[in-house]
């Protein structure tokens, strides 16, 4: 996946299964307030944004018991590790996501374009944020729109025109200490 990080996190964010959870690794540059209001449920997130001299280690003791692990730039990891990984990520029916490139990946997403709506086009509060998402699967690629609207309301597919539930608003993070 790459482009954009309110795709990503819009996305972990419509997991919705009981004993979800998403890993965070050699990501430090992603932020957990953005989230949180994406609708991801912070309860349910690990984060090692560093990975010391073994990153391949790290994501496999994630894979063990994390839905999703989500791979970041600074984890780096050579092209035989990574087909260890997917191949691991399968065995035990997790989702490895990657923010940068990765070559045997089985689909890739690319934001393409997007484009803002709020008060005043955009210039203002936002509201709204469209985004042409390409996808590749098998050397298919095909595009479609996705919406990405204001936390706590439907996440819509603006080719299809279909809602997914609304996620439940969570209280606002609190400053501690």
């Amino acid at each position: 996946m790459a482009g954009s990080p309110s795709l990503l996190l819009a996305l972990l964010a419509t997991s919705r299964g009981s004993a979800d959870w998403v890993a965070f690794v050699g990501a430090p540059a992603v932020g957990m307030l953005a989230a949180a209001d994406a609708g991801v449920a912070l309860e349910r997130v690990a984060l090692a944004p560093r990975t010391g001299d073994n990153p391949a280690g790290v994501v496999a003791a994630l894979l063990d018991g994390v839905t999703y692990v989500v791979v970041g730039p600074d984890a780096r990891l050579t092209a035989s590790e990574r087909r260890r990984l997917l191949g691991r990520a399968r065995e035990r029916g997790a989702g490895l996501v990657s923010v940068g490139e990765w070559e045997q990946a089985v689909v890739r997403l690319d934001v393409v374009a997007h484009r803002w709506t709020g008060v005043d086009h955009g210039a203002g509060y936002l509201r709204w944020c469209e985004l042409d998402v390409a996808r590749t699967a098998r050397g298919i690629t095909d595009r479609w729109t996705l919406a990405l609207p204001r936390p706590g309301s439907a996440l819509v597919d603006a080719v299809e025109g279909v809602a997914r539930p609304a996620t439940t608003r969570r209280a606002p993070l609190r400053l501690v200490g």
